[in-house]
């Protein structure tokens, strides 16, 4: 039952990425998102950046679903540990990469709200060292995260596929790491929130504003969605 239910939600996974991939690709055709435009034109830029970041962060989810196939499906016939050992790493850097891209969107959408003209108010030097320290702060923890899970050797073959072999398994720097990245996506999230906690006054601003909680309502749901699945991975999901 384990298996199935597994097996289930990843085709599920796999097919709706697909899906979600292909009407973005069609949705930034019909609107001109990958247009030629005038460089000197910043807000155009900024938008055909985040949308192909957009775009870039839903494809990479394949790199975490198709090796899950290979680690729900190896092991059952008593393959040797380190054929579960490399599909599992591959899974591991997947999920990095995906990870990676997802927050590379997120950091790109608030930079680009950040230079929006009705924003004009926020252009401080601590903010814009604050908004490099994000993005270099989320793209070392990411790194960190996989090498702490990828460095030890931990996965051996199983009637249920490959699974941990927890015994061997240091678990700190799993967790000295995943906090880490939790600090960094709470940097972000401040980044996104900040312009709501101070008035907006120039034109247009209702609208910037609708962006900024929109952006952000993704973006929690985003964090809170890895904060979940990393206390399930840490607490509930048994070792077999």
């Amino acid at each position: 039952m384990d298996w199935i239910a597994a097996e289930i939600c990843n085709v599920i996974a796999i097919f709706y990425v697909l899906w979600f991939g292909l009407n973005l690709i069609v949705y930034g055709k019909h609107t001109g998102k990958w247009r030629r435009i005038n460089r000197s034109n910043t807000s155009k830029v900024n938008a055909g950046a985040v949308y192909t970041s957009a775009v870039c962060a839903t494809f990479c989810s394949f790199l975490r679903l198709l090796p899950n196939q290979a680690v729900f499906n190896l092991g059952h016939s008593g393959e040797s540990p380190s054929t579960c050992e490399i599909a599992v790493d591959l899974s591991v850097a997947g999920y990095v990469l995906t990870l990676l891209s997802v927050y590379i969107f997120f950091w790109l959408r608030q930079r680009s709200l950040y230079q929006h003209p009705a924003m004009r108010g926020f252009s401080k030097p601590w903010l814009l060292w604050l908004n490099w320290a994000c993005i270099v702060f989320i793209i070392g923890t990411a790194l960190l995260l996989g090498a702490a899970v990828i460095v030890p050797k931990s996965y051996v073959p199983s009637g249920n596929g490959c699974i941990w072999r927890y015994q061997s398994f240091a678990v700190w720097p799993y967790y000295l790491t995943s906090a880490a990245q939790l600090l960094a996506q709470c940097l972000l999230l401040f980044l996104l929130t900040y312009p709501l906690c101070l008035r907006i006054t120039e034109n247009r601003s209702d609208r910037i504003i609708r962006i900024i909680k929109r952006s952000t309502a993704f973006a929690v749901a985003c964090v809170f969605s890895d904060v979940i699945a990393t206390i399930v991975i840490i607490s509930v999901i048994p070792q077999t």
